[in-house]
């Protein structure tokens, strides 16, 4: 028989989670799934690692371990749970939450976890990142630009209007393309996307490859009103 293991945990750390948890989806999740969801993430939050036998043994449940183990798997296995939708709540909680930052940077990246593409929207905070929002690409159907227009729209329609002037979308060089570009211009958002240095621009003074431009050592350069490609070309700034 396995031996039962149970840890006592602070009551603040419950009752914090279980006031957040139900904030977001008191009317999106039955009582007793929101209370598996609580002792589920206080479990994550003490072991720090994703693995099921794990936060099984974690878990403050006066049961044995496997029946600790199934009630885990049954609830993550779960088919019926949209986790989009309490996404909704949390990015209008943490951007609420940091109003008062000049700016609400939001970082695009892509990840890949086995044979799963996964897109994550996070803010900086205390030198990590909150995720907000985030989506589990189709395999069969796997069109990242489509996905990550999607996407946009999606968040911009959760953030309250009047935090949507301090967004600015920061990504790397995967995201840094024409269409992408004109995309978020038309959706009237600022962003900071890395581009590649073989990429064709003309300036003031200026027209050829982004990495022959002459820079001085430890020096940067803005160029604003740059047209960002020869063919269906974009109006941008660029720093150097």
């Amino acid at each position: 028989m396995n031996k039962l293991r149970i840890y006592p945990s602070p009551p603040y750390q419950f009752n914090q989670l279980k006031k957040f948890v139900n904030m977001l989806l008191a009317d999106k999740l039955h009582g007793h799934s929101r209370k598996t969801l609580i002792i589920i993430t206080q479990a994550l939050l003490n072991v720090k690692r994703a693995v099921l036998s794990e936060l099984a043994r974690e878990i403050a449940l006066p049961i044995v371990f496997k029946h600790r183990l199934r009630r885990v798997w049954r609830f993550l296995a779960k088919t019926t749970f949209d986790y989009q939708i309490p996404c909704q709540g949390l990015i209008v909680w943490t951007l609420t939450a940091l109003k008062d930052r000049q700016y609400l940077e939001i970082i695009l990246d892509w990840t890949q976890i086995r044979k799963d593409h996964i897109l994550v929207f996070s803010i900086p905070y205390h030198k990590r990142s909150i995720p907000l929002f985030w989506i589990v690409a189709p395999a069969d159907d796997f069109s990242p630009h489509k996905i990550e227009r999607a996407c946009v729209h999606y968040f911009l329609a959760a953030v309250p209007f009047e935090l949507r002037a301090k967004l600015v979308f920061i990504a790397d060089r995967g995201f840094g393309n024409v269409e992408f570009f004109r995309f978020l211009q038309q959706q009237g958002v600022k962003f900071v996307i890395r581009v590649a240095g073989k990429v064709w621009i003309r300036t003031k003074g200026y027209q050829g490859c982004v990495n022959q431009i002459p820079l001085r050592a430890k020096k940067i350069r803005w160029l604003s009103r740059v047209l960002y490609r020869k063919t269906r070309g974009i109006t941008l700034n660029l720093l150097l």
